[in-house]
C-alpha cells in the first residue's frame, strides 16, 4: 500500500537525520545572501516545491542546474551565498565540479543524497544523508522523492520556526493580496 510506503520512508529518513547537520545548513540558509539550489530530474522537481514555499517567505532561492548553466551560476556565487545540492546518487560530475569550485572560492554549501561515498561529500560544507532504499528496477522514485521532500520539509519549517514573527506577517500579506486578486478576477 502507498501509504506504507510514504510512512516507512519518512521514518527510515527520519531516523537517519542528525540534529548539528540540519542545524548547520538551517543556519547556513538563514544566514546566506542567495540561496543556490542544485537538483536535476526528478530531484529539481521535489527542490521546486521546496522553492516555492521558500518564496512565501520572501526567500528568492536560484534554481543553478534549471536551464544546464549550473557552472555559470556556481561562478555567480559569491562568500555570503548558499548552495544546495540535492541529488540521490550524489555522483553528477557537473555537481562535484560545481561543488570544488565554491570549496576552492569559500562558499559554503550543504547535500541531500543517499550515496554515503559521494564525491560531493568532501566538498561541501554539510551533507544529510537519506536512505539508499531504490533498487536497480524501481518503478519509481517514490522513496528518494518522499525522502528528500521530508528532509526539505524538515529545512522549511525550522526556516520558518527562526523568524517566526516576520514570517506569519509576510504570509498573512500574501493570503491577503492572494484573496483578494482571486476575488477580482470572479
Amino acid at each position: 500500500m502507498l501509504s506504507s510506503l510514504y510512512k516507512e520512508s519518512i521514518e527510515s529518513t527520519a531516523a537517519l537525520l542528525k540534529v548539528p547537520d540540519v542545524s548547520k545548513i538551517v543556519d547556513d540558509i538563514f544566514g546566506a545572501n542567495r540561496l543556490f539550489l542544485y537538483a536535476l530530474g526528478d530531484s529539481q522537481i521535489t527542490c521546486r516545491l521546496f522553492a516555492n514555499k521558500l518564496l512565501k517567505l520572501n526567500i528568492h532561492p536560484i534554481l543553478a542546474a534549471e536551464n544546464g548553466q549550473e557552472m555559470e551560476e556556481t561562478y555567480n556565487l559569491r562568500n555570503d551565498d548558499y548552495a544546495l545540492f540535492v541529488t540521490y546518487k550524489g555522483i553528477y560530475h557537473r555537481f562535484v565540479s560545481c561543488a570544488a569550485i565554491l570549496k576552492r572560492r569559500k562558499v559554503k554549501s550543504g547535500l541531500i543524497t543517499c550515496n554515503a561515498e559521494s564525491p560531493l561529500i568532501p566538498l561541501c560544507t554539510n551533507a544529510i544523508l537519506i536512505p539508499n532504499t531504490e533498487q536497480v528496477r524501481k518503478i519509481a522514485t517514490f522513496h528518494s522523492q518522499i525522502s528528500m521532500g521530508f528532509v526539505l520539509n524538515v529545512l522549511y519549517s525550522l526556516i520558518y520556526e527562526r523568524d517566526y514573527e516576520q514570517h506569519e506577517r509576510h504570509k498573512t500579506v500574501l493570503d491577503t493580496v492572494s484573496y483578494y486578486t482571486h476575488e477580482e478576477q470572479s
